[in-house]
């Protein structure tokens, strides 16, 4: 039996591809625990004028500002028992409450420079909404942390989902990469 070079170079290839392609979705389905956050910051009050007078319990403010944070779990794993701390740029807490859906429980942390809580479980797509008012921070800015092993946390205010990029990809294509595009969005879902 001869074997000419054209079949050792498809062998070859075809292997590559295969391997490759095992790579991808290897990469694509592997364990992801990432919290994503969106913080919607503004300043309610601020103390613009010399007879202006902002008050709370006989103490003069300089400035309130408002916090509503949305902690979705954007991972493929579940998250228990996670630690949050959200941090303002000085000041001090005035208000902090939270809310999230039935079965979701919340236990405030003590004793933290900052707001600071604990998630019991974060299934894929759960979410946490957090609502905080500030007195005299020196500017909106927030620091959110996750505080847990392999755990990452990523500013999503602005980002689009892998979903909604193939998506609109795939609306101006046919064929084969019509095809591909859509095989990957129903390999990247969570």
């Amino acid at each position: 039996m001869n074997i000419t070079l054209d079949q050792v170079l498809t062998f070859l290839g075809g292997g590559l591809v295969v391997f490759i392609l095992e790579q991808i979705i290897n990469y694509i389905r592997r364990e992801r625990h990432v919290i994503g956050f969106i913080a919607d910051s503004r300043v309610i009050a601020e103390k613009s004028d010399k007879d202006l007078k902002i008050e709370y319990k006989g103490l003069e403010i300089e400035r309130l500002i408002s916090h509503k944070v949305i902690l979705k779990n954007i991972g493929n794993k579940c998250l228990k028992e996670v630690p949050f701390y959200l941090q303002g740029s000085g000041g001090g807490f005035f208000f902090a409450e939270l809310a999230a859906k039935p079965g979701i429980h919340t236990k405030t942390i003590e004793g933290e420079p900052c707001f600071a809580f604990s998630v019991d479980l974060l299934n894929p797509g759960d979410e946490v909404t957090v609502t905080l008012t500030i007195l005299d921070a020196a500017d909106v800015k927030l620091t959110v942390d996750a505080r847990a092993e392999h755990v990452r946390v990523k500013d999503i205010s602005n980002a689009r989902t892998v979903s909604q990029m193939l998506d609109v990809m795939a609306e101006g294509s046919t064929g084969l990469t019509w095809t591909s595009i859509k095989l990957l969005r129903l390999l990247s879902k969570n």
